[in-house]
């Protein structure tokens, strides 16, 4: 400290300054803080690869959505025109989806889509 007083002169405020500096640098903190932004950097395009996968997916389901209801709306269109046993869709739908839901009576969801097909003609 200044003898004029507590407020420390300039010229002691630069030695401890280079003093503090000295001992972060052989402390490691700055090598600390570079590899902190390395990683972060890092995680950051990690992140962003996520987000545009995550928008393909989107695009991609979108797109099985966009053919689904196509199917559908033909489907419902032809049935209009031509008649078909309720009874036998759902018994295929049985044989077809009963292993593979582990339901011996098939997919529930499957037979409620059928049922939703037909009552909405």
């Amino acid at each position: 400290m200044s003898d004029t007083g507590d407020k420390p002169t300039d010229e002691e405020t630069n030695e401890s300054s280079a003093a503090f500096i000295k001992t972060l640098e052989q402390s490691g903190f700055f090598d600390q803080i570079r590899n902190l932004e390395s990683n972060l950097q890092n995680i950051a395009g990690d992140l962003g690869s996520i987000g545009e996968a995550a928008t393909q997916r989107i695009e991609e389901t979108e797109s099985l959505a966009a053919h689904i209801i196509a199917i559908e709306a033909v489907l419902k269109v032809m049935l209009r025109t031509h008649e078909v046993d309720v009874e036998k869709v759902h018994e295929e739908v049985t044989k077809m989806t009963a292993d593979s839901s582990g339901n011996p009576e098939g997919s529930q969801t499957v037979h409620q889509l059928i049922g939703e097909i037909f009552t909405k003609n």
